[in-house]
């Protein structure tokens, strides 16, 4: 437990700074239900193949956003060349559709940090073909705004 000096009507006194584990969970189911909403929103904007990067969902995005998507490059891809990949794929494979499953973030508030877990069903790529994976999206505390800078689709990394 950390303690701080404040000076009041008297000299000086001690205080500790107390965390109360009730409202430390109540705020990061907060931040959980927040950034699952924006992985929700990514997900239906990509099914309803909204690519231009002027869609109000994007601005969800960090500046500094990058994709690790080994299945279109074996570099981490901007958002810009992000959403060119997806554009192309669902050209080619005009029935994907990704439904997630479930969800387990893990929040880590005093880090500005963020990781949701997502488990995927991927269908229509091709047809016939029922994909089931896990995305790994990353969010980071930018001001006030939860910012998604990283999605390490295929390369799980914990925390």
């Amino acid at each position: 437990m950390a303690a701080e000096l404040r000076s009041s009507s008297q000299p000086y006194h001690l205080t500790a700074n107390v965390h109360d584990p009730a409202t430390d969970e109540a705020l990061d189911k907060a931040v959980a239900k927040q950034v699952e909403s924006l992985v929700q929103a990514f997900l239906q904007a990509i099914n309803a193949r909204h690519f231009d990067i002027s869609n109000p969902i994007y601005r969800h995005k960090s500046a500094s956003f990058r994709a690790n998507a080994e299945h279109f490059s074996s570099r981490e891809l901007t958002l810009p060349e992000y959403l060119l990949a997806f554009r192309e794929l669902t050209i080619d494979h005009p029935q994907h559709h990704a439904n997630p499953l479930d969800m387990t973030t893990y929040v880590d508030r005093e880090l500005g940090h963020a990781k949701v877990f997502v488990n995927v069903e991927v269908t229509g790529c091709p047809v016939g073909i029922v994909r089931k994976s896990v995305a790994v999206v990353e969010f980071q505390l930018e001001g006030k705004e939860w910012k998604c800078f990283k999605r390490p689709l295929s390369k799980l990394q914990y925390m």
